[in-house]
């Protein structure tokens, strides 16, 4: 029999976000089922698409020859869309990043946008010492009735291509959760966090598609509940890394600029 005491994992006191009930929640398990539900949610957005990004490889391709993730994201800009990237720029102290695993913005990275003609609108960010930005997230239509996040584990690599039971590409076995409701505000605000204090964005190769200037207003309602799913978005923060701590809509303050809450292996909600 199972332990009662096991089959409970209490929420986190103090953090950031609080949990909060009324969302609407879906587990995406492997790279190739969770890529294809991101894929047509980004297809049926009707005003944005934020997305954080820690490891990616250039040669990955979306399910069903939606192409690269340069090409889904400049699909949307087509539309009409705001598209913005956060991307993970590593710290030379981080020496386990191999070549080609990450957009750190070099000289390569800006040529293959500019080559693109590329409208995306990025700002790189760094993180403390060797650690790693590594949210993997994706914010559809934010502050709108239609807002939907997505975020989990699964990097932007062929190895994560992977149909359920662990068929096809790598291997490499994770998840996404598709959120709906009140708790993807949160998500919301801690991209328009990320992004108004992106480490970069001053810098002469820090920013894509606009002047570094192009700061974002924290959400203002809280989503609408989705459904009867209790979610608490939960985030590591180093330290000092951001100093605009205003807190998310209805959740307690949150000192970030001097308290990461717990103790911190870089950047990751989940």
């Amino acid at each position: 029999m199972t332990d009662p005491q096991l089959s409970h994992i209490p929420f986190i006191e103090r953090a950031s976000y609080p949990a909060r009930p009324g969302n609407r929640v879906r587990p995406l398990i492997d790279g190739e089922p969770a890529f294809r539900r991101i894929c047509e949610a980004v297809e049926a957005a009707r005003r944005s698409v934020w997305v954080t990004v820690a490891f990616i490889r250039p040669d990955f391709l979306m399910p069903d020859g939606r192409g690269t993730f340069f090409d889904v994201l400049d699909g949307a800009i087509a539309r009409g869309l705001d598209v913005r990237v956060l991307f993970w720029r590593p710290n030379p102290e981080a020496t386990y990043v191999g070549a080609g695993t990450t957009f750190p913005g070099a000289k390569d990275d800006r040529d293959f946008l500019e080559r693109r003609k590329s409208r995306l609108r990025i700002r790189w960010d760094r993180t403390h010492g060797a650690f790693c930005q590594h949210q993997k997230s994706w914010l559809i239509d934010a502050g709108e009735s239609s807002e939907t996040a997505f975020v989990g584990g699964i990097n932007i690599n062929p190895h994560a291509m992977v149909s359920p039971g662990h068929e096809g590409g790598g291997g490499f076995h994770d998840a996404y959760v598709e959120i709906a409701g009140p708790s993807a505000t949160d998500v919301h605000h801690n991209f328009v966090q990320r992004w108004n204090e992106a480490s970069e964005r001053s810098t002469n190769d820090g920013a894509w598609g606009h002047d570094g200037r192009d700061d974002l207003a924290f959400p203002e309602r809280l989503a609408q509940a989705q459904g009867a799913s209790l979610v608490q978005i939960q985030r590591n923060i180093h330290a000092g890394l951001y100093r605009d701590d205003r807190p998310s809509l209805a959740a307690p303050p949150f000192p970030i600029r001097t308290d990461s809450g717990w103790p911190s292996t870089g950047s990751a909600p989940a």
